[in-house]
Parts: structure tokens; sequence; C-alpha cells
């Protein structure tokens, strides 16, 4: 009986892998298929897929690239679909049908945006809302995290998806959407529910604020002064306008960032969709917001709008080269850290003393107004000329 009791569970095991290995030969035929359909779109290339007795699908190291293009690309750690269960997986993978649950999670995603980063980069204005620096701008460099889940609950036919953020060492963000009436095969919904974002800044606003200063010449609070009346002219070309507690918040969360909640509750017939200007409508009066904790209301003000005369470009100052310095390559950098140098780039100059040399990258602490230190990190390919004390 021991014997016989030994030969099955064998047997059971075998049965088992060979199944795994032949699900996870279907699923790699089919993902291979995928990426070739693509490949006039987008180069990609994964090192393996693997396919776990847990139902969790995993591609590890994924790479991304534009064809003929070095204008793009990105390297990503591991791709996890956690479908909770093996059975679960071969169910629905053959079945054809929707898992009621599924979580994906994409870890150490990491793009290389420079070339296409330098191009824009002078166009960047901190003052203007739509012009914003990229976090790439501001020294976020850091491998970034991805985390996409959905929960169907089939009693009340509601559908929950999470989708979060996480760019390490700058800020959180996590997306919650809510629908209803959805369909057990989750193709269709009735009616969006509600919508929440929640921010959390860790270190996004001071890299923002270090980088802007420097780039502008500006105090925190004349940026904060103007971007502030830049982006109440944006809203008043809409007919809006910031209520008063919506400036006080804003305000101060420039200065001293938080937590920031938004909820909408919408309940929108997704049947018979509303018009646009009730879906406006909806978006603006139908949301709540908390800032560090203290909510916000109300958000919007209607104002009449009122064309304002064009702001005034400023004109980069030119700056004179100092004649007793000289020119060094960005090699011989190495030899000057913890001494003063002059960055050129473009018309301007900036002076400051050498922190961190690495790479294609230098990294110079500068002091404005005598007191206040910033560190500004430049790279190679923007450098125009590096000047010193001979």
């Amino acid at each position: 009986m021991g014997k016989k009791l030994f030969k099955l569970i064998v047997l059971l095991a075998l049965v088992a892998i060979a199944g795994r290995w032949l699900l996870q030969w279907e699923i790699r035929n089919s993902v291979d298929a995928s990426i070739a359909s693509m490949r006039d779109t987008v180069s990609i290339r994964y090192d393996r897929l693997n396919v776990g007795f847990d139902g969790k699908v995993t591609v590890k190291r994924v790479q991304l690239s534009l064809p003929n293009s070095d204008m793009f690309s990105a390297h990503i750690q591991q791709i996890e679909v956690d479908m909770q269960s093996l059975p679960e997986l071969v169910q629905r993978r053959f079945g054809g049908s929707a898992p009621e649950a599924l979580s994906v999670k994409v870890t150490g995603i990491n793009a290389n945006l420079e070339n296409f980063a330098e191009s824009v980069e002078s166009t960047v204005d901190c003052l203007d809302p739509l012009k914003q620096p990229s976090p790439w701008m501001l020294g976020f460099q850091e491998d970034s995290d991805l985390n996409f889940s959905y929960v169907y609950n089939t009693p009340t036919r509601d559908l929950t998806l999470d989708i979060d953020v996480i760019a390490r060492g700058a800020y959180e963000l996590k997306t919650q959407v809510r629908f209803g009436g959805v369909a057990p095969n989750l193709k269709a919904a009735s009616t969006l529910d509600l919508v929440r974002i929640n921010f959390d800044d860790i270190r996004l606003m001071q890299a923002w604020t270090s980088y802007c200063s420097a780039r502008h010449e500006k105090s925190p609070e004349q940026l904060v002064a103007g971007y502030m009346a830049n982006l109440e002219a944006l809203l008043n070309k809409q007919s809006l306008g910031l209520s008063d507690a919506s400036q006080t918040a804003l305000s101060s969360y420039m200065q001293e960032p938080g937590r920031i909640v938004l909820r909408w509750i919408l309940n929108i017939d997704l049947q018979e969709l509303p018009s646009s200007e009730e879906i406006s409508e909806m978006l603006f009066n139908r949301v709540e917001v908390e800032v560090a904790g203290t909510p916000v209301s109300p958000i919007f003000k209607e104002v009449e709008y009122k064309p304002a005369a064009p702001r005034p470009q400023i004109q980069p100052k030119a700056v004179a080269k100092a004649p007793a310095l000289v020119e060094v390559d960005f090699e011989q950098l190495q030899d000057y850290l913890d001494k003063e140098v002059q960055l050129v780039t473009g018309d301007k100059i900036t002076t400051g003393v050498v922190r961190k040399v690495s790479g294609a990258e230098v990294e110079l602490e500068v002091i404005k107004d005598g007191v206040n230190h910033f560190s500004i990190t430049f790279y190679r390919s923007r450098i125009d000329q590096i000047l010193v004390n001979p």
C-alpha cells in the first residue's frame, strides 16, 4: 500500500511539472508572438519567463527601445503577474476568461531619457504649470516600481482597480478606481463610481525648489508666487479660479510638502454617457481634496476671464568669461574636487564647488545670496566649457 501511494505521489508530481512546463511554453509563445507584432513600434527583449506552482508568471530583465532611434530605452528588472494559484491560472488561460483577482508588479523600471530630456530642457519654465521639469532633470534617476491590481466582487458586481507608482526617493502615487455593475467576464461596466488619488511627496518638491531656484535665480518665495500667478491665469482662461482656501493650501504645500488626497464621487452611467459639460461639472464640483490632512473646500470659484497682457520674455544674461581662468577637459575635474570651477552651458555660466564627479556627470555646490546652498548635477553632454583657476 505504501509503495502504491508513493508511486501515485510521484506520478502526480510528474504530471504537475509537465503541465506547468507546457503552460509555460504556451504562454511564452503567446508573449513572443505579441512582441513580434509590435517590432515596428517598439523593440522588446527579455531574459527569462517562468510559471510557478503558485500561479505567478514572472518575466525577468526586460529591455525596451525604439527601432532605429536612441531617444528612448528602458530596463525592467522583473514583471510578476499573480493569478493566486496554478489551477486558477490554467483555468483562466485556457478558458479564455479574466480572473476575478489579478496583481501585476513591475519592479526596477529604469528609463534612459537623456537624449530626449536634453532636447526639451531649454523649454522648461518652472513658473509655467505646463512647462515643468521632469523628475529626471531634478536628479531622480533611481529605479521606479509600478503595481497594478484589481479585485472583482461577484455578489456586488464591483470592480476595484489599484495603480501605484513609486519613484524611489521622490514620491509615491496611489490611484484607486471603482466600477459598478461589472459583467462576470469583466468586459463591460455600468457605472464609474469613484476615483481616489493619494500623492505622498518624499523629496520631489524639495528637489524642484533647488533646481528651479538655481535655474531662474529666484528665492523659493518668488518661485511659489510666480507659479501661483501663472496657474491662476491658466484657470482664468476656463473662467475658473482657485478659492482662497485652495490658494492657501497650495502655497503652503509648495513650501512644506506633505500628502495630497483627491477623491471624486462620480456615479457616471457608462451606458448613457453625460455631456462633456456635465462631466466637467462633476469633476470640479464633486472633488474632495485634503492637503496635509486638512480638507480644502471649495476648490474653485467662477471668474470672468479677462485676457492679460503677454508676459515679456526674459533674455538670459550673457556673462563674460573671466580672463584669468583656463579651460580644462571633463576628465580633469577629478583634480578639482572641493575646488571652485565655472561651467559654461550655452549663454549661462555657473560658478560652484566640485563635490562629485562620476561617469558623465558632475555635482556642483552653488551658493546663492551668500547663505543658500544648492547641489546641481550637470551632464557632460550639456557642458560647453569648464573654466578653472590656473
